[in-house]
């Protein structure tokens, strides 16, 4: 199988609860090293997978993986929740008031940016 098999079969699950955990232990466990597993993710999460973007924002959020970046975690969360993982925007909620206006201001023109540029990060 695959590696985007291998994360759409773990994602493949109707329980929320499930979903959310398996995003958590796909940014947790490398397949072959940190940087493929990420460009695997960010690349699926670019196509509108939601359980990748998800799992991006969960990597940009803890700084598994990749530099620790709160603006992009909160884009991502965005995305997700957006295209249907209420757990995505529920993430980003909770985690608003620990952002500073700065930050929410530069996700939202950051999200508008690359919905112009890429409609399929909004599953379309």
């Amino acid at each position: 199988m695959s590696k985007e098999g291998m994360i759409r079969a773990i994602f493949s699950t109707a329980s929320p609860f499930v979903r959310c955990l398996a995003a958590f232990v796909v940014c947790s466990i490398s397949f072959s090293g940190w940087a493929e597993t990420f460009e695997e993710i960010k690349e699926m999460a670019e196509q509108g997978v939601v359980e990748a973007q998800f799992a991006l924002s969960r990597m940009y959020n803890d700084g598994d993986g990749v530099i620790q970046d709160l603006v992009k975690a909160h884009v991502w969360f965005n995305f997700a929740g957006a295209n249907g993982m209420a757990v995505g925007g529920e993430m980003r909620d909770s985690l608003t008031k620990d952002r500073t206006s700065d930050q929410i201001a530069e996700a939202q023109k950051m999200a508008r940016e690359m919905v112009e540029a890429n409609p399929q990060l909004m599953g379309e």
